[in-house]
């Protein structure tokens, strides 16, 4: 949110504030942000630094009730939750990333990633594709060339 945050923050976040593909948040259990790092924000699909003031649709998967609940039976520095983390984009977009919710003073910190194994599955799909695609295309630009050979040659015996 802010770049000169009054907030005690984990000293590893600050270094990572300009980071596009891990995705960070400090948020009030009440679901008032504090601090976002730029991959937050692109996540939300907003400009940087705008104030988020609903990240209760944005937060799907833990939802904001369960997260405020655990809070309160963890100790400071533990973490709250571990796994796939669904977001809403600004404009209704879902998107999972794998990361964990902790504990760190009276604020949950939310640190997040892509799945690389997945995005170089997708990529993998994607390249495989490409590769069927230029494969047929090579056949239809052979059979347009035989379909020509042979209509020339039709042609010709008509003649």
């Amino acid at each position: 949110m802010n770049t000169k945050s009054t907030v005690p923050i984990p000293p590893l976040l600050p270094l990572i504030r300009s980071l596009h593909s891990l995705s960070y948040v400090i948020f009030l259990p009440s679901g008032q942000v504090v601090d976002a790092n730029d991959g937050f924000y692109l996540l939300l699909d907003i400009a940087v630094d705008t104030p988020i003031h609903d990240l209760p649709r944005h937060l799907i998967d833990p939802g904001l009730p369960m997260l405020a609940k655990w809070h309160t039976l963890m100790a400071d520095g533990e973490t709250i939750y571990h796994g796939p983390i669904s977001f809403l984009s600004a404009h209704g977009k879902p998107c999972t990333l794998t990361g964990k919710i902790f504990r760190h003073d009276d604020y949950l910190c939310l640190i997040a990633e892509h799945d690389m194994t997945e995005v170089e599955k997708m990529l993998q799909t994607v390249s495989n594709l490409n590769e069927e695609l230029s494969d047929n295309q090579r056949m239809l630009v052979r059979a347009n060339r035989q379909l020509t050979r042979e209509k020339e040659e039709l042609e010709r015996r008509l003649q």
